[in-house]
């Protein structure tokens, strides 16, 4: 039986009372709370299944930060009882003890399970963990559909940082390195800023979408940007695509410096808009070439188109454009409609394809570009 007496602040909203407290990682005995898990068979219990993952790479960042002093966990958890705590007034006290037949205790876990779960992992090789204080709201007297209703409704309404925002916090994490007095950082957003390819597909995008003769200029909606008519796609897409594409190390523009990529690209992208693109509307109207599809389709051949022009050294617009349609006479019948302006239409045959449809064409061009393999002399 765990006996618990903390400091807590009592807030009254409605007919219920909220404490606000902490809890150390030493008090979650397993007499103390429960994780009631659904059952889809006998109808009953609310959370969803522990993610071991998630357990074991939060007690990672944990266990790092602790190492260097940094452990630091600011967001609440919350737990609901049934139950009334007894509460000194006075000396602004809860205290209870859990033994369940006082009808407090198991605490429910509303929100909060995996930061227990790793925290009590964590504390299994780092045993001061122990007694490491976690923000802790306490609502009592709480019926079973009223635990329900409030599972639902924080874990359904509240949202990840959107993956935009995280791409630029990362960047500016990059550009502070070794200029900056940082905060421990997690060992999975450290690797990234080290390896600062948020930072350069940023840049890249951040051009693509304000140089005045870049097909991609105003057509990607950046993460502080409300949408407008003319955004074909958003900063996240674009930023991912770049990463794991063009920035690859496999890739042959990881030969040049930053200002020579992005000319390259450039080039490139106008390339494509002579080709492939009939209007130039924005938005929903506008060339599948400038929506993820396209996007994915043409970052992926790009590796192949730059590594021929090598060749000559010769990356201006003109020579991409006829490296590009080389490959024309030799696509196989089902395969050359790839070629048309048409196809790349809104509403047309590019906007149908799911990704084993690209991977498809994706594969036809490079092999046809393979036989083509021209000399490009411009």
């Amino acid at each position: 039986m765990t006996d618990i007496r903390k400091p807590a602040v009592k807030i009254s909203q409605g007919k219920r009372s909220l404490f606000l407290t902490y809890l150390t990682v030493r008090d979650f005995s397993d007499d103390l709370y429960r994780v009631d898990r659904l059952d889809v068979q006998e109808d009953q219990g609310m959370q969803r299944l522990l993610n071991n993952a998630r357990v074991k790479s939060f007690s990672r960042d944990i266990l790092g930060a602790a190492h260097v002093h940094e452990a630091f966990l600011p967001t609440s958890i919350f737990l609901a009882t049934g139950g009334e705590v007894n509460y000194d007034e006075e000396k602004r006290e809860l205290f209870f003890n859990s033994n369940h037949s006082h009808g407090v205790c198991p605490l429910d876990v509303v929100d909060g399970q995996h930061r227990i779960e790793g925290l009590k992992r964590a504390a299994l090789e780092n045993k001061a963990l122990l007694d490491f204080p976690i923000a802790t709201i306490i609502a009592t007297n709480m019926s079973e559909p009223e635990k329900m209703l409030q599972f639902v409704t924080v874990n359904t309404k509240q949202q990840t940082v959107d993956r935009g925002v995280a791409q630029h916090i990362i960047a500016r994490f990059t550009r502070m390195l070794e200029t900056e007095d940082l905060p421990y950082l997690p060992s999975w957003i450290e690797k990234k800023a080290e390896r600062g390819d948020d930072s350069r597909a940023l840049k890249i995008a951040k051009s693509f979408n304000t140089d005045i003769d870049s097909p991609w200029k105003g057509r990607i909606q950046f993460a502080d940007e409300e949408k407008n008519k003319y955004h074909t796609i958003r900063q996240t897409t674009f930023v991912t695509s770049v990463k794991h594409t063009l920035l690859a190390r496999n890739h042959p523009l990881s030969y040049f410096p930053e200002d020579k990529q992005l000319d390259i690209l450039l080039n490139y992208w106008k390339a494509i808009r002579e080709i492939f693109v009939t209007s130039d509307d924005g938005g929903k109207r506008a060339s599948v070439c400038f929506k993820y599809t396209g996007l994915e389709f043409f970052h992926t051949i790009s590796g192949q188109v730059i590594n021929l022009l090598a060749k000559n050294r010769r990356y201006s617009v003109a020579a991409m454009k006829e490296c590009i349609k080389s490959a024309e006479e030799h696509l196989a019948p089902d395969a050359v409609k790839m070629m048309s302006p048409k196809f790349w239409d809104v509403g047309q045959d590019a906007g149908e394809l799911n990704a084993s449809g690209r991977h498809k064409l994706v594969a036809a061009f490079a092999d046809a570009l393979a036989k083509a393999n021209l000399d490009i002399e411009v």
